[in-house]
């Protein structure tokens, strides 16, 4: 599921309707739900309710931005970020520290008033698709204390069936050709 947080009509609906929308072109669709306040999409991304958020740069004070992308990549470290806003916001970053602007030249970023902005959300959707499967397909994750990450992997039953087939197979064949050894040095 991705947050919409803090952004503006039209925008907002421009962006859930793309992410909704599917094609046979399509990576796939995101659930989307709008925050107005970051305490709300906190709380949500504690519930574990958020692969995925989308922010308007403009709608926050920068060091309660800073603050809430920086808790959130400590506690939650594999959610996706996206920027949105203009692109003199986007490219400025104004009182944003150097050293988050730096951070943030490699988030993903949707340009609001740049004719390329249903490409943009097409893009990000399919990224956010991406890293929705990677998690699922990898497994989740927990963090501990100190922001240290323990990657705790899912283990679907066939995971464990294949295993033991192999485990089996290697054992099997590791019998056979010492037989076959032993009995080839009589002959």
């Amino acid at each position: 599921m991705a947050a919409l947080v803090g952004i503006p009509q039209p925008e907002a609906a421009r962006i859930e309707q793309r992410f909704l929308t599917r094609s046979e072109k399509d990576a796939g669709r995101i659930e989307v739900t709008p925050y107005r306040s970051i305490q709300k999409c906190a709380e949500a991304v504690r519930n574990q309710r958020v692969t995925a958020i989308c922010i308007w740069l403009r709608a926050f004070d920068p060091a309660e931005l800073v603050s809430f992308i920086g808790d959130v990549r400590v506690t939650h470290p594999f959610i996706s970020f996206c920027l949105v806003g203009t692109t003199d916001d986007l490219n400025q970053l104004r009182g944003i520290h150097k050293g988050w602007q730096q951070r943030f030249r490699h988030y993903f970023k949707i340009y609001s008033d740049d004719g390329t902005f249903d490409a943009y959300v097409d893009v990000v959707r399919d990224l956010f698709v991406a890293d929705a499967i990677k998690m699922r397909a990898l497994g989740h994750y927990q963090t501990l204390p100190g922001g240290m990450v323990k990657f705790v992997p899912q283990a679907p039953a066939g995971f464990w069936i294949q295993g033991w087939f192999s485990v089996g197979s290697a054992i099997t064949g590791a019998g056979f050709g010492a037989l076959l050894t032993f009995l080839l040095s009589k002959g």
